[in-house]
């Protein structure tokens, strides 16, 4: 049988929160302190000691905390932070923050959709879920661009082209437009 000790300074306090990467096998809880701090655990390790320097297995997220959800196929770690309200984004290959991303006003709770690498925040006080495209760590929101009959036109945002009729997550303040194809124009705009 295995058995893990885990050994916690006396001014830690835990966030009964906890994920699992299962492609790295790596666990992650969460420690408030004078630092707010992820602990990525070897589950293999008999004893670990959690002390208040950052390294190899501490990395520092927001502030207050309060959620974690990993993508295991991106290795990316996603923390709710209720104090700042923030997600704090976490290499899991590197054990590094890349980022923190704005969202609704105390986060409580989060989850991954590994498949659409899409990440979803549920805010307490705001009443809003967030929603964040894993791709490029932005806030986005989601719109269907239909143009029709779809001969007709195409969409395009930063010259690339895409299909009409499918529902898109963008990410904020990007601008799209529809674009007649050659021999056609738009007489109309519909919602």
């Amino acid at each position: 049988a295995l058995r893990h000790i885990f050994q916690v300074e006396e001014s830690f306090f835990f966030v009964p929160t906890i994920a699992v990467n299962p492609n790295s096998n790596t666990i992650y809880i969460l420690i408030k302190s004078d630092l707010n701090i992820l602990f990525m655990i070897d589950p293999y390790a008999e004893v670990q000691e959690i002390i208040k320097e950052e390294g190899a297995n501490i990395v520092s997220t927001g502030s207050g905390p309060s959620a974690i959800a990993v993508n295991p196929n991106s290795n990316t770690i996603y923390v709710t932070n209720r104090a700042d309200n923030t997600v704090s984004v976490i290499d899991g290959t590197t054990n590094k923050k890349i980022d923190d991303i704005p969202v609704g006003i105390l986060p409580s709770a989060i989850a991954v959709n590994p498949k659409t690498n899409t990440i979803y925040t549920a805010n307490e006080r705001s009443n809003t879920i967030t929603v964040i495209d894993g791709n490029i760590d932005a806030v986005v929101t989601g719109v269907i661009f239909d143009v029709n009959p779809s001969n007709t036109g195409h969409i395009k945002c930063d010259n690339k082209e895409f299909a009409t009729g499918v529902y898109r997550h963008i990410k904020l303040y990007i601008q799209y437009k529809a674009e007649p194809n050659n021999g056609f124009q738009f007489s109309s705009w519909g919602e």
